[in-house]
């Protein structure tokens, strides 16, 4: 029963400012600038999400989800900057009957039907701050350039990961309380 927005830029789905609403979307360009993202899931539906130059996305208690037949990817070029952070219990809404409480901790998924090895990158002098878990099970993610993302909590998971030039990941885990327990079973990553 949910809906996709056909096209949303710079002009789209906003909020009366600078901000944009949760919802499914069926393309998804934020344009340049600064734009916030208003708390709840946005459902990228075969989109994908592609910032370039000083553009910055920001957003609390925020989960992207590429989903679809084909689902998108994620790419970050130059000095663009993505800073979210994942719903918490207090941050919870609901869309199209989806309780964004579902996705406590999660900052971005993608389907597992994506294609194996899909491309999702930061790159170049990127200052992406991410706070929660991302979730790409069949993508690949690759930090190269300079690109120095700041996390919070973070967990990553993904098919993949590549670093080159110099690039690194500070991940900050101070008062860290991720769930370890889903249906009373002990959850662990094996490496």
């Amino acid at each position: 029963g949910m809906t996709c927005r056909a096209n949303i830029n710079a002009n789209g789905a906003r909020d009366g400012s600078d901000n944009l609403n949760p919802g499914c979307y069926n393309n998804f360009n934020p344009g340049n600038g600064t734009t916030r993202l208003n708390p709840g899931v946005f459902f990228l539906n075969n989109a994908s999400l592609t910032i370039n130059g000083n553009t910055k996305i920001t957003g609390t208690g925020v989960t992207l989800i590429f989903m679809g037949t084909s689902p998108g990817s994620i790419t970050a070029n130059g000095n663009s900057e993505i800073d979210l952070s994942a719903p918490t219990d207090t941050n919870c809404g609901v869309y199209a009957g989806v309780d964004s409480c579902n996705y406590k901790k999660m900052v971005m998924l993608q389907a597992s039907n994506a294609t194996a090895g899909n491309s999702n990158e930061i790159k170049g002098n990127n200052g992406t701050e991410l706070d929660g878990a991302v979730y790409f099970p069949k993508g690949s993610m690759k930090f190269t350039g300079s690109s120095s993302p700041a996390t919070k909590c973070a967990m990553i998971v993904v098919y993949r990961v590549d670093f080159s030039g110099n690039t690194d990941i500070q991940n900050n885990t101070t008062g860290c309380t991720a769930n370890t327990t889903v249906n009373g079973r002990k959850v662990r990553l094996i490496g």
